[in-house]
């Protein structure tokens, strides 16, 4: 036998070193379901009270901007305005 069959280099198993840079293949779980709910509240956006909130914005919204055109449609000059709230 000559030195390289003795050391166990010759087939078989790589060097030790060699072992260490190989990386470990991914996992990979059997077929079914995803684990866990997807469906879970993972923050506030979209709980009862939060959309309440925004429904309460979006009416305030509306009403400002009716109030703003109703505003800058008015024939009324803003010095006829003040004249006419003294009175």
């Amino acid at each position: 036998m000559s030195g390289a069959e003795e050391s166990g280099r010759c087939g078989g198993t790589p060097p030790p070193h060699f072992l260490k840079t190989i990386p470990e293949p991914p996992v990979r779980r059997g077929p079914g379901a995803p684990l866990g709910n997807r469906n879970a509240v993972k923050t506030g956006q979209h709980t009862a009270e939060m959309r309440a909130l925004r429904a309460e914005v979006r009416f305030a919204v509306r009403k400002a901007r009716a109030l703003a055109a109703a505003a800058w449609a008015s024939p009324l000059s803003p010095t006829d305005v003040g004249e006419r709230g003294r009175g």
